[in-house]
């Protein structure tokens, strides 16, 4: 079974680009367009992700805030944050160690830093 990828990223391009190489590298990946609709997704199935990717920085509500309102529904899913702007601090979510990339993202990088977090 492959492992459920929900990626979360306001910028559409970004996005499509990031989500389709995660695809075409085998993993189901699940997009959503902001942190309001992240929240939803992991809300509506909680615990169904193995990996959770979002931006830092979005309207409405920052990835920071979607995982912090979803945190019970996140089950044992590993974290990526990703953003343009400097590395937010290091830190965990209630015990969850945080991966962090800088934007823009390299293809390379995200498939072997989420090859890394899934043990892959």
């Amino acid at each position: 079974m492959s492992k459920r990828i929900l990626f979360v990223e306001d910028e559409s391009s970004a996005r499509g680009v990031m989500a389709g190489a995660l695809r075409g590298a085998g993993w189901l990946v699940e997009e959503a367009q902001d942190g309001e609709e992240g929240l939803s997704k992991l809300q509506n199935a909680p615990g169904s992700f193995d990996l959770v990717i979002t931006d830092v920085s979005m309207p409405s509500m920052s990835g920071p805030e979607m995982l912090q309102a979803a945190e019970k529904a996140l089950g044992a899913a590993k974290i990526l944050l990703i953003s343009g702007y400097a590395q937010p601090a290091e830190g965990s979510l209630s015990g969850r160690s945080i991966s962090f990339l800088g934007q823009p993202v390299a293809t390379p990088d995200l498939l072997s830093r989420v090859k890394e977090l899934m043990g892959s």
